[in-house]
């Protein structure tokens, strides 16, 4: 698996991927690793399971898609992010740095 790690203020996130055939698998983990929500991108639109208690949801569904609109790739991208007392404005840093994450990301599969 490839991969990058970037820091969002202290807090550090792994972004790992692989192809299956001509599809892609992304995980997006940071902390205390897990599996807290799963979304398939798929011809332009994106759907999302979440597991009861997590929050991941949002960056995955939104990521699935962007990756699949811009490589034109079936996406399935499971997020796992955990840190304790984590606060509003460390999330928001995440959210921001999982988003750069995935640009690089694109760019590096679209050479």
């Amino acid at each position: 698996m490839e991969s990058i790690e970037k820091k969002a203020g202290e807090r550090k996130l792994f972004l790992k991927w692989r192809n299956i055939g001509d599809s892609l698998l992304v995980t997006l983990t940071g902390g205390e690793e897990h599996i807290g929500a799963v979304a398939v991108g798929n011809s332009g639109a994106s759907s999302v399971i979440t597991l009861p208690g997590h929050r991941d949801d949002e960056i995955a569904h939104k990521q699935a898609g962007r990756i699949n609109r811009k490589t034109g790739k079936d996406t399935v991208f499971l997020v796992g992010i955990h840190f304790n007392n984590i606060q509003p404005d460390e999330i928001r840093k995440i959210c921001d740095t999982a988003e750069l994450m995935v640009d690089e990301f694109i760019d590096i599969i679209e050479e």
